[in-house]
């Protein structure tokens, strides 16, 4: 956070009252910058929703997602899909 907002709410309120309205939250235009007037807006939850960053998700954490979603048992759901996989590694790989 900025030095300035570090010193007193008022300060923040200063530089962040304009725009404010119920039901928003503050977002960082650039995520790995700091809290600062130039690098805050504000935003609603949905669109800090589409913002947010996710750690990358292994193979095994995808295909729970998509087993919850289609409603395929995992071990079914894995076979279709290796099969998937190599008939698109021949296709890739054959001479047309």
């Amino acid at each position: 956070m900025c030095d300035r907002w570090l010193e007193s709410f008022e300060n923040f309120r200063d530089d962040m009252f304009d725009g404010w309205a119920q039901g928003l939250e503050i977002e960082r235009v650039d995520s790995d910058g700091n809290y600062e007037p130039e690098n805050c807006h504000w935003a609603d939850h949905s669109e800090q929703m589409k913002n947010k960053r996710y750690p990358p998700r292994s193979k095994e954490s995808r295909m729970k997602q998509s087993n919850t979603l289609t409603g395929r048992k995992r071990p079914e759901h894995s076979e279709a899909m290796k099969r998937s996989w190599a008939r698109r590694k021949v296709a890739a790989n054959s001479p047309n």
